[in-house]
């Protein structure tokens, strides 16, 4: 007896793509950010790679454009950044939305001044491309920290605090800009 199974393995090709998937804005979501940076870390500690870099994003003001404009509006600017991530990143990196207006990028094999390099090119293009909303431009900025290693013990949590550690850095410079982490 045969059977054509070819809608039953697209349907479940589909729900693994749900699962995985941030729904607003299309990025890994968290569990899968998490999986991905496991992944890379083991890459690492095999030496399948020399090196590698996270990077922290988290939207400035953010609260500010829900409680004037709305949470569709902010939705909407989720998205415009989700995009913006998702086609600026390289086919191997990893880049998911890890909560609330918090993204992240891990990026294998990449060193302090690529991924200070790539930071940079998403802050400026997220300031040259502002969201536009139900006929309103809305201006969006973005905090960045940067962590960059090649410290094979190093754990998925410590490598993501010092990324984050160096975002809050960013936004006590003022925001709007890239710090990367010392070493």
């Amino acid at each position: 007896m045969q059977r054509d199974i070819t809608q039953r393995k697209a349907l479940e090709l589909k729900l693994q793509e749900q699962a995985s998937r941030d729904f607003l804005t299309g990025l890994l979501n968290r569990r899968y950010f998490m999986a991905a940076m496991d992944n890379e870390l083991t890459r690492l500690q095999r030496g399948s790679q020399a090196q590698l870099a996270v990077l922290m994003l988290d939207l400035d003001w953010f609260k500010k454009i829900n409680d004037e404009l709305g949470h569709a509006a902010g939705d909407h600017v989720l998205q415009h950044i989700g995009s913006i991530l998702g086609h600026g990143a390289r086919n191997i990196d990893a880049v998911g939305r890890i909560g609330g207006e918090e993204f992240a990028v891990v990026m294998p094999g990449a060193d302090a001044p690529a991924a200070l390099a790539f930071a940079e090119r998403l802050r400026t293009q997220l300031m040259a491309e502002p969201c536009l909303f139900d006929g309103t431009m809305i201006a969006v900025t973005v905090s960045i920290g940067v962590f960059a290693t090649q410290d094979i013990a190093l754990s998925r949590d410590a490598a993501l605090a010092r990324a984050d550690h160096a975002m809050y850095l960013a936004k006590a410079q003022g925001r709007n800009c890239v710090v990367l982490e010392p070493t």
